[in-house]
C-alpha cells in the first residue's frame, strides 16, 4: 500500500500544480464576520400526552413524542411540529440528555441561526411546575439576509421574545445519534481526479450521488439514515517553495465558502467538513485560520486534518515520505476548537476527524483527548486497496488488542473514478454488509477479516 499512496501523492501535487498552479490565484475570500446572538432556552411543561411551550404570553402544544434507542434518541419518523399563529414548525430531530436531576430535551438543527431563534435547549419539568413570568422584548437573534433560514426555524415577532435562561452544559453531538456520510473532493466541479464530490456539479447533483449510499447504510445499521456532509478539500498540499507553508486553500482560489457550500448544505440539514492536509503547517495554525475567516460559527461545519501530507522543512513533495501528526498536536488543536465553540454555546460540538492508514502515523495516540465537551475525535481509516486489505488495516487500527485511541471510528471508501486511470481505488468496493462487519472479507490465502467495531462516519472518495 505504501507505493500506492507514494504515487497518490505524487497525483495529487501533479492536480494541484494544475489548480491555480498552486500559487493560491484568485482573491482572499473576505473573513466572515462572527456576530455574537443571545442564548435563549423555552421553558416547557410535559404533560404525559402533550407538550406545552410557553413563550411571551402564548402558548403552542404539540404531541408528547415517542422516545426510541432507550429513551435517548427521538427518531426522524416522530417530529415534533408546533402549530402557532397558522404557521407549522417541524423539529427533525430531538435528543434528550439528562444532567444531574434535569433533563434536557434539545431541538436538534443544522443551523446555528435556527437554534438561536428556536432555543438551545427545551427544558423538560414535571407537568406540576408552573411556567415562570417571561422577560418582555428579549433581544432574540434573526438571521440576515445572507444567512440560513432551515425550514424548522421559528420566526418570532418581538413580543413573542424568548426568555434568557441558563445554558446546558453538555452540547449536543452529531456523532452519538446516526452515521455521517460524507462526499469527497475540492468541489463541485472542481478536480473530479481528487473524489466523487467533483463529479458533481451543485447540491441536487449530490443528493442524486448519494441516494444509493444512504440506503445502503441505512440497510446494515439499524434503519439510521446517515446525516449527509459535502467534504471539501480546503487546503490541498502543493509543491513546497521557500516562504509558504504548501497549501492552496480553496477560499484564496475565488470559491465563497459560506454561501456556494455552507448556507445551501445547511438548509438541506447536511454537514461541511473542511479538510486540511497540513503540509508543512500544523494543527493548531490550521484551526486558527478556520476560526478567523468565520467558518467555525456555523454549526454544521466540522474539521478533518489529513497526517499524510504533512510535510517536514526541506521536503519537496508532501505525502512523500507520509506524514506525521502528534496527539498532542491534535489535543491542542481541539482544546482551541472547544473553547471557541463553549464560547459561542454552540448547539453541536465540533467534528475532528484526522487519517491512518499506518499507526505511525498519528504518534502517541493513546494520548488523544475524548473528554473534549465540544468536539468529538474520529479516527479515520484511510488507503485504498481490495477489501481484506483495508478491513486488516481497519482492524489493526481498531479492532481488538489495537492501541487506545478516540471512541469514534470512520472509514474512507474509493469508488472508482473515470477520471483516475493509475489504479488509485478500490477493487473492488466493499459492500455495505462488509462495511458494516455483518460480512466478512477474504484475502485468497485463507486469512478471513471482519469489520469490529463498526464506523462511526462513512467517506466517499
Amino acid at each position: 500500500m505504501n507505493k500506492q499512496r507514494r504515487g497518490y501523492a505524487a497525483l495529487l501535487i501533479g492536480v494541484c500544480m494544475v489548480l491555480s498552479g498552486c500559487a493560491g490565484g484568485g482573491e482572499a475570500a473576505s473573513a466572515v464576520k462572527a456576530t455574537p446572538a443571545p442564548r435563549a432556552v423555552i421553558p416547557t411543561l410535559t404533560p404525559s400526552t402533550r407538550a406545552m411551550i410557553a413563550t411571551a404570553g402564548r402558548t403552542y402544544l404539540s404531541p408528547s413524542p415517542t422516545y426510541a434507542n432507550r429513551g435517548a434518541v427521538l427518531a426522524h419518523s416522530t417530529a415534533t411540529r408546533v402549530v402557532a399563529t397558522g404557521r407549522t414548525i417541524s423539529f427533525p430531530l430531538m435528543v434528550r440528555r439528562t444532567i444531574g436531576a434535569a433533563t434536557m430535551l434539545y431541538a436538534v438543527t443544522q443551523g446555528r441561526e435556527a437554534v438561536d431563534t428556536v432555543g438551545h435547549a427545551l427544558a423538560v419539568r414535571p407537568a406540576a411546575v408552573v411556567a415562570p413570568a417571561f422577560a418582555k422584548n428579549t433581544p432574540v437573534h434573526r438571521p440576515t439576509p445572507e444567512e440560513p433560514t432551515p425550514r424548522n426555524a421559528l420566526h418570532l415577532k418581538s413580543h413573542h421574545a424568548l426568555p434568557a435562561l441558563p445554558v446546558p452544559r453538555f452540547p449536543l453531538s452529531w456523532m452519538s445519534a446516526q452515521p455521517i456520510l460524507t462526499i469527497y473532493g475540492r468541489g463541485f466541479g472542481i478536480a473530479p481526479i481528487l473524489g466523487q464530490l467533483g463529479s458533481d456539479s451543485s447540491l441536487d447533483d449530490m443528493a442524486q450521488q448519494v441516494q444509493p449510499y444512504v440506503a445502503g447504510i441505512t440497510a446494515n445499521d439499524g434503519a439510521r439514515p446517515p446525516v449527509v456532509a459535502i467534504h471539501l478539500i480546503y487546503a490541498l498540499a502543493t509543491p513546497c517553495s521557500p516562504g509558504s507553508n504548501c497549501l492552496l486553500y480553496l477560499d484564496d482560489t475565488g470559491v465563497d465558502i459560506v454561501k456556494d457550500y455552507i448556507i445551501p448544505a445547511a438548509k438541506r440539514h447536511w454537514l461541511v467538513v473542511l479538510d486540511d492536509q497540513l503540509s508543512e503547517s500544523n494543527p493548531v495554525a490550521e484551526v486558527q485560520r478556520l476560526i478567523a475567516k468565520g467558518y467555525l460559527q456555523y454549526d454544521n461545519v466540522e474539521i478533518a486534518l489529513d497526517p499524510e501530507f504533512r510535510a517536514v522543512p526541506g521536503q519537496d513533495t508532501p505525502g512523500i515520505p507520509v506524514g506525521t501528526v502528534d496527539g498532542a498536536e491534535i489535543n491542542a488543536a481541539g482544546a482551541i476548537v472547544n473553547a471557541y465553540c463553549a464560547h459561542r454555546h454552540m448547539a453541536h460540538g465540533k467534528i475532528l476527524m484526522f487519517y491512518q492508514f499506518q499507526t505511525g502515523m498519528i504518534t502517541n495516540r493513546q494520548t488523544l483527548r475524548n473528554d473534549y465537551p465540544y468536539v468529538a475525535a474520529v479516527d479515520v481509516a484511510d488507503g485504498f486497496g481490495q477489501p481484506a486489505t483495508k478491513v486488516s488495516v481497519y482492524q489493526a487500527l481498531f479492532g481488538p488488542g489495537s492501541d487506545p485511541g478516540p471512541i469514534w471510528r470512520g472509514i474512507k471508501l474509493f469508488y472508482p473514478n473515470s477520471y483516475e486511470q493509475a489504479g488509485h481505488g478500490d477493487y473492488p468496493v466493499m459492500t455495505w454488509p462488509q462495511v458494516f462487519g455483518k460480512a466478512t472479507t477474504d484475502d485468497g490465502a485463507g486469512h478471513i477479516y471482519r469489520i469490529q467495531p463498526q464506523p462511526n462516519i462513512i467517506i466517499i472518495a
